[in-house]
């Protein structure tokens, strides 16, 4: 008779675990994020999402009865109004983004900065990527053409 290993059941995650995955996942962040971000694996993570039937937070998708103006003015000055508004607001959350969730999601900020600058007619600097690059400010090269005299 061969020797069966004993099989030894992981403890199951906690439900604040398993809520706080579930918070993470409505607010946009994929499994594999959530799992580094928890320090879970992400087929766990995926298996949550599936069994449980997680979505996505999203808009009421009834319509909202709205008035809009007949004049073009009128209605592109709303517009701009609303997405002024949603600039100013990405801002905020840009702001209180850690730097290690601020590069995992540099792309999305950049066009989010992108769209925000032209809602609210900012000139965009030349195409060039806001993103300071430390690096290269760190490079002695740099640090030497720029000594003060």
């Amino acid at each position: 008779m061969q020797d069966q290993k004993a099989i030894v059941p992981l403890p199951a995650h906690s439900k604040d675990t398993r809520d706080k995955a579930r918070a993470l996942f409505r607010e946009g962040q994929k499994p594999s994020e959530i799992a580094t971000a928890l320090q879970l694996s992400a087929s766990t993570v995926r298996a949550w999402k599936a069994r449980e039937g997680w979505q996505i937070a999203c808009v009421d998708t009834e319509q909202q009865e709205i008035d809009v103006p007949d004049e073009l003015s009128a209605r592109q000055e709303i517009y701009e109004q609303n997405m002024g508004e949603a600039a100013v607001r990405l801002s905020e959350r840009v702001k209180s983004l850690s730097a290690d969730e601020l590069i995992k999601k540099a792309d999305k900020v950049a066009k989010g900065d992108l769209t925000a600058r032209r809602a609210l007619h900012i000139e965009s600097p030349n195409k060039s990527n806001p993103v300071i690059q430390i690096a290269l400010l760190q490079s002695p090269q740099v640090a030497l053409r720029h000594k003060p005299a």
